[in-house]
């Protein structure tokens, strides 16, 4: 490449200075941008909706997903309707997550309930078909339960049980869902041994109500993870429910609000964090079975206590099992 002497360098900036104002006065009189323009399509006109993931959208215990519109195309009040390929009414629930300046929709999303086949779908402006068994949410006192048609789950508003019970029928499947912290003051050098840790637990400030159902309801639980006097690292907890699900979604956040300086014992250094439950066991123990989820699609699977498998009891109980 040829050099660039500094006569034609300083007459290009001179030029490319000069047009700038030009440029400027160019874009402010040209036309709006196409999002702000009025839409041109009809409003009335269906959207169709694909499925990317494996198993379309029935694959998970509920599913959400967002449509932009473009300005002007449908009032702040519009409902929607969702259909098959084949015509066949979806139950559905909208709601507005942004809006032009003019009131028009600008985002909508919508959420669909479990047990739906394919990945080809039609949203149309229209009255949403009913769920057949609709989520409700009630609340009392110190608690909010939500019931999905299939499970019951009980929420507490203050202490430290976020779940108290879930229930199918009459059986109760889990109870004291808890958030567990270990902290530790410093790093660990890995030549000297672990790091003294202790464990905080998760103190509910408040809960509240988000979404009420049909389709999805969504509770909102924030609180900080206490030990004796001292409270930190925020949290807020989001459970979704979807109307005829057996299972419900936990969405963990926090805020890190802690001491990250190495070196010394009253640093903030986060160990283990999670959610525990208490879960009945009703069985005996070697009808009770653990199972570990791999990368793929299979489960490692023991059994808590094995068995011989023979009627009467061998001499050495290790030779039925070389």
């Amino acid at each position: 490449m040829p050099p660039i002497a500094r006569r034609n360098l300083l007459k290009a900036a001179a030029v490319t200075g000069a047009a700038t104002p030009f440029s400027w006065l160019l874009a402010k009189n040209a036309p709006p941008a196409a999002a702000d323009s009025p839409a041109e399509k009809s409003a009335d006109e269906p959207v169709d909706i694909t499925w990317l993931e494996d198993g379309g959208l029935g694959a998970a215990a509920g599913s959400t997903f967002g449509v932009p519109w473009p300005k002007g195309a449908h009032p702040g009040d519009r409902t929607f309707a969702l259909t098959t390929a084949d015509g066949k009414e979806v139950p559905l629930q909208t709601w507005a997550t942004a809006h032009w300046p003019d009131g028009s929709l600008k985002w909508t999303a919508h959420a669909a309930g479990e047990g739906l086949t394919g990945s080809a779908y039609k949203l149309t402006t229209g009255t949403p078909a009913a769920p057949a068994k609709k989520v409700t949410v009630s609340e009392s006192g110190g608690r909010i339960t939500v019931d999905t048609g299939v499970i019951r789950a009980v929420i507490g508003k203050d202490g430290e049980k976020l779940v108290r019970s879930v229930t199918r029928g009459s059986t109760e499947i889990a109870r004291d869902g808890r958030l567990v912290l270990l902290r530790q003051g410093d790093l660990d050098d890995g030549d000297h041994g672990s790091a003294a840790w202790e464990r905080f637990d998760g103190e509910i400030s408040g809960a509240k109500v988000e979404q009420r159902g049909p389709v999805r309801a969504v509770v909102r639980i924030d609180g900080k993870h206490r030990k004796g006097r001292r409270a930190w690292l925020p949290f807020s907890v989001r459970l979704y429910f979807y109307a005829g699900a057996d299972s419900f979604r936990m969405v963990h956040t926090i805020t890190y609000d802690g001491d990250q300086t190495a070196g010394h014992e009253s640093g903030d250094f986060i160990r283990g964090l999670g959610v525990r439950f208490s879960v009945p066991m009703r069985d005996q123990a070697y009808d009770r079975h653990i199972r570990i989820a791999g990368e793929g699609k299979g489960f490692l699977t023991e059994a808590v206590k094995g068995i011989t498998g023979l009627r009467r009891d061998p001499a050495r109980r290790s030779a039925p099992l070389r």
